[in-house]
């Protein structure tokens, strides 16, 4: 065992110390772009400029202005829902003249991908797809999972509207893919 502590410790010497910080550096980002695109694709949400943040502990926080206290409170939701978040400081202004945006979003706020014709990738739409299924309590037993242009939902519901919900969100979030439902039904 002394043999893996020592292995385990030369491996990180040799990455350098600048190693440690690019990663933890890219999975802040790709949190923060799983946040920002589940706030996107979510149908109220999505129309406001909102904006996080998230710190090398995997706190996040919300920056915008809503015109409700429910899509203040959806918004913690739906990221609380995000895996690997640790917790999220909701700074997120609520004012009846928040307005939707009408077209360009300002920078920093939940935008589509920087290059408008390159398609997500299929990480991206699966933790799509996963966290807007997270967001709705009756449809936590379903998993999606995303290879070759195609979201693929397993898992057990109780009812058949649930099956059909999970479908349902599933083409919304699926980037025009198409979606395969394995969901079952729990029978009495």
């Amino acid at each position: 065992m002394a043999g893996v502590g020592v292995w385990l410790l030369a491996a990180v010497l040799a990455a350098g110390p600048g190693q440690t910080a690019v990663t933890e550096q890219t999975a802040q980002e790709n949190l923060r772009a799983t946040i920002l695109q589940t706030l996107i694709n979510d149908p109220e949400l999505g129309q406001y400029a909102l904006a996080a943040s998230v710190d090398g502990e995997s706190r996040v926080v919300l920056n915008g202005a809503l015109p409700s206290k429910q899509d203040k409170e959806l918004a913690t939701k739906l990221v609380k829902s995000i895996a690997g978040v640790k917790s999220v400081d909701n700074q997120i202004q609520v004012s009846a003249a928040a307005a939707p945006l009408a077209g360009v979003a300002p920078a920093g706020a939940a935008t589509p991908a920087a290059t408008p014709n390159a398609p997500p990738s299929d990480a991206d739409v699966q933790a799509a797809v996963q966290n807007a299924l997270r967001a709705q309590p009756e449809l936590a037993g379903v998993t999606a999972t995303v290879s070759e242009d195609q979201v693929t939902l397993t898992g057990t519901v109780a009812s058949e509207a649930a099956r059909e919900a999970a479908v349902a969100v599933a083409k919304k979030n699926a980037a025009g893919m198409g979606v395969v439902d394995r969901v079952r039904v729990k029978r009495p």
